[in-house]
């Protein structure tokens, strides 16, 4: 309470008045202060239970995972039906696809809801025009009429901020209108954009506006305004406006350090990300700018004015565009989707991060590296023939047969660093395809969802590495083809210009490639003193890093027959044995379950950590077991291997000057149904190395809580028919450290 006085003295009594000593100051000053306190104490934040948030909403808010808010007003007045609720729900699925989840914001019947049901998009959709259009000012109005109320720009960056969303997703902000010096027609979402601290993704400010004042007014009250990859400020329908954009980000990276930054340094102001629209819907400046002027003129004709001026105006440009406008509306709309839920999914990751300061540093400013293989995995699934005709396994041999074929993107790498992807490290990823419709699927698909395909390179002459399998009719595998063959071509030779403008935290690696690039890489990382991983892909290819002529791998991330067969690799090299090994007697009595189920993964570890000291071994339904190799001082130096520690789930062995710590993490959440099961494990990897890009120099428990954080990873990925689910985001860190 007195912090609360002093602070009202201050700004009660100004210093002439305190000069003048008389008695008609003292009442001036008491008057002030009286009021000052009685306003500050009292609360002026909206009533939370106005909102009704959606279950989905409040869940993600409550676990810290993205979130992303939409307007309700370019439903109700942007489009005719039933274009515009084709375009709400295609907006909301391409939303969920980048692991976000979707708010739309409107008022239903006098109740604002965050989060629209199908029901209330399809009830608004159907109400069109006859919405009430709601700004900030109309707010309270709707709701004591009980009316339904599209949100504006203003509108819904207000609820949004009220319900503690930080990214909204729009198609474009009002502006100062065109003859406003005359009309003083200014959009109220230029002055909510100075006094709510929301980030509005866009495709700029609709070109039927004045782009130049309404960038001057945004100066004016204090906005940031940046665009997306582009030195000019779009307008909307078309990439060019003509105005310099005042600052350009070429990630969605940058652009949630950016609004962290801002949210960190207190300020209650919005910002405006400006996206171009899709090069292919760009519209011809000229031709839309003639339509504008007509549509401006038949404006000022019928005397529209105030809030009917934007949708008569976009109306009207529709009809002279022959409905081109509306194709790049809904284009631009889907677009500011997938970057605005990209730039939502990073800055989940900055907050979940905690408030170490250094650690976010490395978030915003670096990129972990992945080298790895891509391809495209093709499953054939027969169709069951009949019985006369078919073998044991039901399947008509010798000729063509019905089935269903499935395409989709995989490859060791490159799921490892998608998954890194979907959990905010924003990896840069290394690897080749061939100048085929396979490998330009890859690169596409990969820069659809945001990732940075510019270090993928292609081979004109040679094909994209394709595996196709042959199911059975009950999904089991028959037999399949894997060509791989231009993996042994993945670029290794720019590694040192790569470290040297993404300065990674660690630099991860798979099977797949040559042992010559592995060394490429490792001796590189070891000069610059970079952590290394080591993904081992297949029994086959899980010897390769082991043939390397220098150490310097420190992590790998083996499942149970990758690890045995390194340890047994190891054994068979001339002049080294399994490690002094351990008395069957005394690992019985370790009392660590997992190891009296496997009793040579424990003489494996112990083998393999001599030469890769951090394993994160997949243990499949087992859960993990993590091994890690460090000194420690010993009164008694020996050379046999000691159990000196154990539990059910911890172990530790000392040999001579060393200790190796193995921990257990079992799973805990079992699944009911399992859709599949491919890239799991890749999930549990690509996710690790965020963390580890993330925390550089951590110990065994780092090692642990990217691992735990990696199996929830995992749990989605068995619940999809994608390798990597499409729900996976940064919130699996957040979820496990709850």
């Amino acid at each position: 309470m007195m912090r609360r006085l002093v602070a009202a003295y201050r700004v009660a009594w100004p210093r002439p008045l305190v000069q003048t000593g008389n008695r008609q100051a003292q009442c001036v000053l008491l008057t002030r202060l009286h009021s000052y306190v009685r306003s500050s104490t009292s609360s002026s934040r909206p009533a939370r239970d106005l909102l009704e948030i959606k279950k989905e909403v409040q869940e993600a808010l409550r676990l810290g995972r993205p979130v992303v808010a939409l307007e309700s007003t370019i439903i109700s007045h942007g489009m005719p039906y039933p274009e515009n609720l084709k375009t709400a729900v295609a907006v909301e699925d391409i939303v969920r696809s980048q692991g976000c989840t979707p708010a739309t914001i409107a008022i239903i019947d006098g109740q604002i809801k965050v989060g629209l049901s199908e029901d209330d998009l399809e009830t608004l959709a159907r109400t069109g025009l006859k919405a009430e259009k709601t700004s900030r000012k109309d707010l309270a109005l709707v709701l004591s009429q009980k009316k339904t109320g599209a949100t504006t720009v203003s509108g819904t960056m207000l609820i949004a901020h009220m319900a503690g969303i930080k990214v909204f997703v729009t198609g474009g902000i009002g502006g100062v209108h065109r003859g406003a010096e005359e009309s003083m027609d200014i959009s109220a979402d230029l002055t909510e954009l100075g006094r709510t601290p929301v980030a509005v993704i866009c495709a700029g400010v609709k070109s039927i506006l004045d782009i130049g004042k309404t960038l001057e007014y945004l100066e004016t009250q204090g906005v940031t305004v940046a665009t997306y990859r582009s030195a000019e400020f779009p307008s909307f329908y078309s990439r060019s406006s003509g105005f310099k954009s005042p600052a350009v980000l070429q990630t969605t990276s940058e652009c949630a350090s950016l609004i962290f930054n801002n949210q960190r340094l207190g300020l209650q102001s919005g910002m405006v990300f400006a996206c171009p629209i899709p090069e292919e819907h760009d519209m011809d400046g000229a031709a839309i700018e003639q339509a504008i002027q007509q549509a401006l003129q038949q404006a000022r004709d019928s005397s529209v004015q105030g809030k009917d001026v934007t949708p008569f105006l976009l109306d009207r440009v529709k009809k002279l565009t022959a409905g081109a406008s509306l194709e790049s509306n809904i284009a631009l709309v889907k677009n500011n989707a997938h970057i605005g839920s990209q730039i939502a999914r990073e800055l989940s990751a900055l907050a979940s991060a905690g408030n170490s300061t250094p650690n976010l540093a490395v978030c915003s400013t670096q990129r972990p590296l992945i080298f790895g293989g891509s391809v495209m995995d093709i499953s054939s699934k027969f169709d069951k023939a009949s019985r006369r005709r078919s073998s044991e396994n039901g399947v008509l041999m010798g000729t063509s047969s019905p089935g269903s074929v499935k395409q989709s993107l995989g490859g060791v790498g490159r799921n490892m660093a998608e998954a890194c992807f979907r959990t905010g490290g924003h990896p840069v990823f290394v690897s080749v395809v061939g100048g085929d419709l396979a490998g330009q699927s890859i690169i596409r698909q990969m820069h659809d969802w945001g990732m940075d395909v510019d270090n993928i390179s292609t081979e004109a002459t040679q094909q994209t590495a394709v595996y196709s399998a042959f199911l059975d009719p009950a999904g089991e595998m028959l037999t399949a083809v894997a060509d791989m063959k231009i993996h042994d071509s993945i670029p290794t030779h720019h590694i040192d210009s790569l470290i040297q403008r993404f300065k990674p935290g660690v630099v991860a690696f798979d099977g797949n490639l040559s042992v010559r690039s592995m060394e490429a890489v490792v001796s590189r990382c070891h000069d610059h003193s970079i952590p290394v991983l080591f993904e081992p892909t297949s029994i086959p290819k899980s010897t390769k890093v082991l043939e390397l002529s220098i150490g310097g791998v420190e992590y790998a991330t083996p499942n149970l027959g990758e690890v045995l067969a390194m340890g047994e690799f190891l054994s068979r090299r001339p002049g080294t044995s399994l490690a002094a090994p351990l008395k069957l007697k005394q690992l019985a009595r370790s009392g660590m379950e997992i190891l009296k189920a496997h009793p040579k993964l424990l003489p494996a570890i112990l083998n393999v950590t001599r030469h890769i000291p951090k394993l994160a071994i997949k243990m499949g339904a087992g859960g993990v077991v993590v091994a890690v190799r460090d000194t420690h001082q010993s009164s008694e130096p020996s050379t046999q291997s000691k159990i000196v520690a154990s539990s059910t789930h911890e172990l530790e062995v000392h040999v001579g000057s060393e200790r190796v710590q193995v921990v257990h993490i079992p799973v805990t959440k079992r699944l009911t149904k399992c859709v599949s099961v491919t890239g799991a494990g890749d999930s549990m990897v690509g996710t690790l190395i965020t963390h580890l890009h993330r925390h550089p120099g951590g110990g065994v428990d780092v090692l642990l809580e990217g691992c735990r954080a990696g199996m929830a990873a995992s749990l989605l990925s068995l619940q999809s028919t994608h390798a990597i689910s499409e729900m996976l985001s940064p919130s699996v860190f957040s979820a496990v450290a709850r």
